[in-house]
């Protein structure tokens, strides 16, 4: 039975536990694989929007990262995860990681947990990311156009490997370390 498409990173990006002191080296392409098409049903810009700014347009905080693990034996532990949860995990990640490189924000954020949005939102030091009103119209330009990335725009495309260790924890919600660009990270999904 496949899980449904609310297997979403509880924090590639809230819980997401960067590994200190574990080295990897760069994935080649083939090593890695492709990364699929960004395809998400997009979050509604006004819902993105509302997260980063409140409703007088001024910046809202931005929640903090988790704070980095030593080593794999402290992440959260689990089950085994089967065959068929790994590859459900495993297809929503590359998901997300493919659609920033498409510039398709608002389908890559539907792929995340609110906090994990709010976590990785725009970046307000940028001037051209400052204000509700540039982003609202990023997300809606972005929209228009095609969710599938030209050849040349995937040449960006984050280097991923893994997954690995893929478990599932007591609240049924699924893990696993992937590394990304070089840096081993674990992502918790629900």
């Amino acid at each position: 039975m496949r899980r449904s498409t609310a297997i979403v990173p509880v924090a590639v990006l809230a819980l997401l536990a960067p590994l200190d002191g574990v080295t990897a080296q760069n994935a080649s392409p083939a090593a890695g694989g492709t990364l699929p098409a960004c395809t998400a049903e997009p979050r509604s810009v006004d819902e993105l929007v509302g997260f980063f700014f409140g409703p007088g347009g001024e910046p809202l905080a931005t929640p903090l990262p988790a704070d980095p693990v030593a080593s794999e034996a402290d992440l959260p532990q689990g089950d085994p995860a089967d065959a068929e949860t790994e590859a459900d995990i495993d297809a929503t990640v590359r998901e997300f990681l493919a659609c920033f490189p498409a510039g398709q924000y608002a389908r890559g954020f539907a792929l995340l947990t609110d906090e994990a949005v709010r976590e990785f939102g725009p970046d307000l030091s940028d001037p051209t990311e400052d204000t509700a009103e540039e982003i609202r119209s990023l997300l809606e330009s972005q929209l228009t156009g095609m969710p599938t990335p030209a050849e040349e725009e995937m040449a960006d495309a984050p280097q991923v490997e893994g997954p690995r260790e893929a478990r599932v924890l007591d609240d049924a919600r699924a893990g696993a370390v992937w590394t990304i660009e070089g840096a081993p990270i674990f992502l918790i999904l629900e």
